[in-house]
């Protein structure tokens, strides 16, 4: 026991010396698409982030260009390839499926624009682009689940407010789903995961109900079967849903609503308002933590308007830090027809009611220009040429976990970022915090739902290349951290890089250790919980309930990694 209250000490220690870095701007280019129009990154659970970017090619119409990146340098690894695409293909994100296969979604820019899926194979030799041109607009949210069957399935949301669902196995086949078949053009879907403590997706969305004359965020937790090629057996479950009443600002107009699960009981529900009452404008983050999110013990735990000076800020993405416990929230304001004003904000989604941190992405180089606010013409919001588009959790990188992709003018940009308060790359924007009272309440989803026909097109890579060079940057940020060294060079060469990566609230995984792992698990009282033997890279559940823990995890070349974990 006094030995484990050592390793405790230890590792406790180790936590508290998390660095308080800030942004760091690279920019990727790319021999074959000189002029990027578009990008996206993703995390991969091989170890690797992939950069993806679109655009005008040398050799072609149009190109796609894809980089492996080291996750802790963010150097390119010298992986790097590029294709020739069929149509302007716009990307709005990327998500991994359950088979290791990367997804990119978003729209072809050109013939009034269509929804366009890409999926890649983790060894970039099988790629195929699925498209149709009988729907208009474009994929704004996706991600992989199962049906009831346990078959893969991907859903994904059009910027039409509607679902889209479709069998992995047999992808040129998608289910159409409107929110409510009966229902006003309001109610739309604008967000889509899939949870898997309960083996359902959520999805979030605007909904009128009857007899109320504004909109109002909904929840829906939803089951899908779509069988391969059966058109005529696909159907969605609406297993529980509920919207929250906007008591506190309802002469509003709204633009998406989306979420991010904190744990197996709790979710967050962003919400973007307007509040425009006695002509005072206001742009409205609303952030709600809501338990027991999936059944009807449902319950609002901490409710919060931030109020922005300007208008129209617009939701693009949102992801949860959970090593850090912070919510990263990435939109833009349109006002100014200068340019973008691209936000990065962040908040504590335990303690909502302390703030919320925003940062004006690149306000503080590449030219950005001032625009007086609407509201307060002494506050300025400042305008360039950056267009970020996702958000991704590098959790391989405690130090800069949070990946910002996007295009900069004529290049692509990558931003990771830890604590936009304390950025020099970037400038603050003071917002107001109001605490709110929503109120949950019984919404029926009526599904009405159709068939659309995908037309697959293969594509052959190609070798490309990569150079990259620093927008901004602060190198002091994380150097004790890492030393500069870059994990694949380190496991190439055959040195000692053992780490134990926890992923959401119950996995985690191991990484550069020896031969066969034994781990255990304990509680802070030393009792042990669990145990048993894995491999690099497997993924491997935590079966306990919310507190905090420690992994102790030891290879055939006796080599040991402590780690705590915290559960909420």
């Amino acid at each position: 026991m006094k030995k484990l209250s050592i390793i405790i000490a230890l590792v406790l220690w180790g936590g508290a010396q998390v660095a308080k870095a800030q942004n760091m701007y690279r920019n990727y280019s790319s021999t074959t698409i000189p002029s990027p129009e578009s990008a996206v990154s993703l995390v991969h659970s091989n170890g690797h982030v992939y950069y993806f970017q679109t655009g005008k090619a040398i050799s072609s119409p149009w190109g796609l260009s894809i980089a492996e990146v080291d996750p802790y340098s963010l150097l390119p690894t010298g992986i790097n390839n590029s294709a020739q695409v069929p149509f302007e293909f716009m990307l709005n994100g990327a998500f991994e499926d359950f088979d290791g296969d990367c997804v990119l979604f978003g729209y072809d820019r050109s013939n009034n624009g269509f929804p366009i899926i890409m999926k890649i194979d983790p060894n970039l030799l099988n790629v195929y682009v699925y498209w149709t041109n009988t729907i208009e607009g474009s994929f704004i949210a996706g991600c992989a689940g199962y049906d009831g069957n346990g078959e893969k399935i991907y859903a994904l949301v059009g910027s039409n407010g509607k679902l889209y669902v479709g069998n992995k196995s047999s992808l040129t086949l998608f289910r159409e789903f409107t929110a409510n078949q009966n229902a006003v053009f309001y109610d739309q879907y604008t967000d889509i995961s899939w949870d898997s403590h309960h083996n359902l997706f959520v999805a979030t969305g605007s909904a009128m109900p009857t007899n109320h004359d504004h909109l109002h965020p909904f929840v829906e937790m939803l089951k899908l079967d779509i069988p391969p090629l059966a058109q005529n057996t696909a159907s969605a479950t609406n297993v529980y849903s509920y919207i929250l009443d906007n008591i506190a600002y309802e002469k509003v107009t709204e633009h998406k609503a989306l979420h991010v699960q904190l744990s197996s009981n709790e979710l967050l529900l962003y919400r973007d308002l307007q509040e425009d009452i006695n002509w005072d404008v206001h742009d409205v983050i609303w952030l709600t933590r809501i338990y027991d999110f999936w059944n009807t013990a449902v319950s609002v735990q901490q409710s919060c308007y931030y109020l922005l000076p300007d208008a129209k800020l617009m939701a693009t993405d949102m992801v949860y830090d959970y090593k850090n416990s912070r919510i990263n929230f990435l939109g833009v304001f349109n006002h100014c027809m200068q340019g973008l004003t691209q936000l990065l904000a962040q908040a504590d989604p335990y303690s909502l009611t302390l703030g919320l941190n925003v940062g004006q992405l690149g306000g503080a180089f590449s030219g950005a220009t001032p625009c007086q606010s609407l509201q307060y013409p002494y506050v300025d919001i400042y305008y360039n040429s950056l267009e970020m588009k996702n958000l991704a959790y590098n959790y391989y990188n405690p130090c800069l976990p949070v990946l910002i992709a996007g295009v900069n003018g004529s290049g692509c940009v990558l931003t990771e970022t830890y604590d936009i308060l304390a950025s020099s790359c970037d400038r603050p924007l003071d917002v107001n915090v109001v605490q709110a009272s929503p109120i949950p309440q019984p919404y029926t989803i009526n599904n009405g739902s159709m068939d659309k026909n995908f037309n697959p097109f293969p594509i052959t890579f190609s070798t490309d290349f990569l150079s990259m060079q620093y927008l901004c940057d602060e190198p002091s940020a994380c150097s004790h951290q890492f030393g500069g060294k870059s994990i694949r060079n380190t496991l190439l060469n055959k040195e000692s890089v053992r780490e134990i990566i926890i992923e959401g609230d119950n996995q985690f995984i191991c990484e550069g250790f020896d031969g066969n792992i034994q781990y255990s698990l304990y509680d802070m009282a030393g009792k042990l919980l669990q145990k048993g033997t894995i491999r690099n890279g497997e993924r491997n559940h935590l079966n306990v309930s919310e507190g905090v823990y420690l992994i102790r995890a030891f290879d055939t070349s006796h080599s040991l990694v402590v780690k705590k974990v915290v559960i909420f």
